[in-house]
């Protein structure tokens, strides 16, 4: 489960990057639109660690004391539209990113648990990508 162990830690670092990056773009607008589409972002992003964190309490309580705060190097200055521009786009990337490792490891047939747990983030992956994509072009 060594491996496994070390998957879930990248996928808990990598939810807690993007919920940090999208509270700090957030901060940084006063958009309505904006804010409403990076509110969001980080409410999915903050739901699927609490996925995360509730499988692991159940089969590998250990893995807890893994879900450290992250802070990413990115920094978005208020009023910086391009730079606020640049994020949002690196987010979809980024959810990219999450849905081909949850879909590797949906597939990985680990345990029954974990498969069920992937399975469930890479539809929130699917469904979330979707809203950034549509809601994205008009952000420009």
């Amino acid at each position: 489960m060594r491996a496994l162990k070390e998957q879930i830690r990248e996928a808990i670092r990598r939810e807690k990057e993007a919920y940090d990056l999208y509270r700090r773009v957030l901060a940084s607008t006063t958009d309505a639109a904006r804010r409403e589409l990076t509110a969001r972002l980080a409410d999915d992003a903050a739901r699927h660690l609490s996925i995360i964190e509730r499988v692991c309490r159940k089969h590998a309580a250990s893995l807890r004391t893994f879900i450290q705060h992250f802070v990413p190097e990115t920094d978005v200055a208020p009023g910086d539209e391009a730079a606020l521009l640049e994020a949002l786009k690196s987010a979809v990337e980024h959810k990219r990113e999450l849905l081909d490792l949850y879909s590797a490891l949906a597939e990985a047939k680990e345990a029954p648990h974990w498969d069920e747990m992937f399975r469930e983030l890479v539809a929130a992956e699917q469904e979330h990508l979707k809203f950034v994509q549509t809601h994205l072009p008009s952000m420009q």
